[in-house]
């Protein structure tokens, strides 16, 4: 990922769920190894029953790289306490209802 990334002269967008703080370090080691200063962040926030819900949904089309589903302890342990990591251009998007798409692009699209 962080090669590809490191290939792509116009940049491009790593869809991920880094649910801790645990992980900045690798995050953080991998966007210096891609040559990349000063990362854009988009923070989509929902409370994690709704995030339970729509992966229950979807979960019959979930590809079995993914292994097993989150259980109970995992839910709790590792999504409910997630947070956006320490990147200061963070975009918040509330995704519990309609998401304005135009208004992440703009953002996006905002010089540096």
């Amino acid at each position: 990922m962080w090669a590809l990334l490191a290939d792509a002269p116009a940049g491009a967008i790593l869809e991920s769920t880094w649910p801790s703080q645990e992980t900045w370090n690798f995050v953080a080691a991998g966007l210096s190894a891609a040559g990349v200063p000063a990362p854009r962040q988009i923070w989509c926030q929902v409370p994690v029953a709704l995030a339970r819900e729509r992966f229950a949904a979807r979960h019959p089309a979930r590809h079995a790289i993914h292994g097993e589903p989150p259980d109970d302890e995992e839910w709790s342990r590792r999504w409910a306490p997630a947070a956006p990591l320490p990147i200061p251009d963070t975009l918040h998007v509330d995704t519990t209802g309609h998401v304005n798409l135009d208004a992440i692009t703009d953002w996006c699209k905002r010089p540096r």
